[in-house]
């Protein structure tokens, strides 16, 4: 249990290889999104913060996760961390895209197999809910959750998050559209709900909360896009 004012550390990830001079190679899991690539030295040092940066958001949140702790974390020196990242607000943003960028490859490849449209909904619900709940996820959560106190974090961090919420808007109504002659206020309603819900049940089951209460919520997502595709299906037939 978790105390008014108080934050649980979150469990800690695997930590990242040493540093090399050379281009090396970088591996990691599938519900990261990530996948293997050689990367050289500029690169892979951007690629330790952003990294170090994101297990911090999960571990400990964003205010306890300083740029300080992430260099540290990182193994880099200050002046590294500082050339590639001058502010805490643009590594924020740096991770944000990252992680956006990471949820759009897991999902195309979560979609690959589906064989009807309802199968692909419920494929996307089931992809989302392991890429809220994942690291990338719940850091996603806490930056977006701090640009309401943090004005240079807004201000460099909403602007991707507002394109992340139009493009994710496009895609579920093209999916939803498939399936039934949906409205994009349909869509939209669906999207929001869906991201809400799943957003909730991720914060709860960082916290500690069993995944086996969370999964009545999930279940309910599928629930309420089957019944808007059987809506959007009658009102046409009418």
């Amino acid at each position: 249990m978790v105390m008014p004012g108080t934050r649980k550390p979150r469990p800690s990830r695997p930590a990242g290889p040493a540093m090399a001079e050379r281009p090396v190679a970088v591996v990691s899991g599938a519900a990261s999104g990530r996948t293997i690539k050689r990367l050289r030295q500029p690169e892979r040092t951007r690629e330790l913060i952003i990294e170090a940066a994101i297990d911090g958001l999960y571990r400990f949140g964003y205010s306890a996760t300083t740029t300080i702790l992430v260099a540290h974390a990182a193994q880099v020196s200050r002046g590294a961390m500082l050339h590639h990242f001058p502010s805490k607000a643009s590594l924020m943003a740096a991770v944000a895209q990252a992680t956006y960028e990471r949820d759009a490859a897991f999902y195309t490849r979560a979609l690959a197999n589906a064989v009807s449209s309802g199968h692909r909904l419920d494929l996307l619900v089931d992809a989302a809910w392991i890429r809220f709940k994942s690291p990338d996820g719940i850091a996603q959560v806490e930056i977006w959750q701090a640009t309401r106190s943090d004005p240079e974090l807004a201000e460099v961090v909403l602007p991707v998050h507002d394109e992340v919420t139009n493009s994710s808007h496009e895609g579920l109504h093209g999916l939803m559209l498939a399936a039934a002659p949906v409205s994009r206020a349909q869509s939209r309603a669906a999207l929001v709900f869906t991201v809400a819900t799943l957003r909730g049940l991720a914060m709860e089951h960082a916290l500690g909360a069993p995944e086996a209460d969370l999964l009545p919520g999930v279940y309910r997502i599928k629930r309420v896009l089957a019944d808007v595709i059987d809506e959007a299906r009658a009102a046409w037939k009418e």
